[in-house]
């Protein structure tokens, strides 16, 4: 009765600062006591958390792995064409721009648009805070006088990394995919194949990442281990090693004690 008590008093502090209808996605259709709905609700805390340290890994060297060989294959295909030699992309989006143009987009396409718009958006963002830093002599830092390429990738979002492989990228992409992840297997015959399934598991693994991120309920997912298992995949298709990096067995333990909380 003491613990029951507890609770009660625990869940009704709690619901001052988490709104009631968030926490009742945790009660269950046949509804829950509220010690079990908090139970649930840290238990997708701790889901969470597991599955972005392994997304943190992914994320980091995927917008790597697509800078290095999207730079060459503008540098390879374009250099020469512009006054003065391509800088690094996307710090430089001539030679996307270009690659745009000869697919008979305009740069006002709303799609090709919203994509160079994060970048442009990500530059002005990046601008504001070195001159806001440049203002107070105190916050000063002379790598932070000109924006940086890698500025510029840090910013960006998985969205925008995950926009990388629309099939409208085909053309870099036959190329570059299979130095972005060396260590799948293509087929030679069907690339154009590859490349949609590609496709298809960024944009679930873009899902998955906006679920989280914003604390959404993921737990209830009965085929949660499946996700987690593509950002495994995707990893060890750029570099088994990057495993090392995070603990591997955490999701798997925390997933066998589902049950648990249904």
């Amino acid at each position: 009765m003491i613990i029951e008590r507890t609770i009660s008093n625990k869940y009704n502090r709690i619901e001052e600062n988490i709104h009631p209808h968030r926490l009742y996605e945790y009660t269950g259709r046949g509804g829950h006591s509220k010690i079990k709905t908090l139970r649930r609700y840290r238990y997708n805390i701790e889901l969470s958390s597991s599955i972005y340290a392994a997304f943190s890994v992914l994320e980091v060297a995927l917008r790597n792995q697509v800078t290095a060989y999207w730079n060459e294959y503008f540098k390879r295909s374009y250099n020469g064409l512009f006054s003065g030699t391509l800088a690094e992309w996307p710090m430089d989006s001539r030679g996307l721009h270009y690659f745009m143009a000869l697919k008979g987009y305009s740069p006002y396409d709303k799609k090709f648009a919203k994509h160079l718009g994060g970048i442009e958006r990500e530059k002005w963002q990046i601008q504001k805070n070195i001159d806001r830093a440049n203002r107070q002599p105190a916050l000063q830092n002379a790598q932070l006088k000109t924006i940086r390429n890698g500025d510029v990738v840090a910013s960006l979002t998985f969205g925008f990394w995950r926009n990388c492989f629309e099939n409208k990228y085909n053309d870099i992409n036959r190329w570059a995919v299979r130095r972005i992840f060396p260590n799948r297997r293509f087929n030679n015959n069907d690339i154009i194949r590859d490349l949609k399934v590609i496709s298809e598991d960024m944009k679930k693994l873009n899902d998955l990442r906006n679920r989280f991120s914003h604390q959404e309920k993921i737990f209830h997912y009965t085929d949660l281990d499946v996700h987690y298992g593509r950002i495994e995949q995707y990893i060890r298709f750029i570099n088994p090693e990057l495993l090392y990096l995070f603990d591997q067995n955490r999701f798997k333990k925390l997933w066998a004690k589902r049950s648990r909380y249904f």
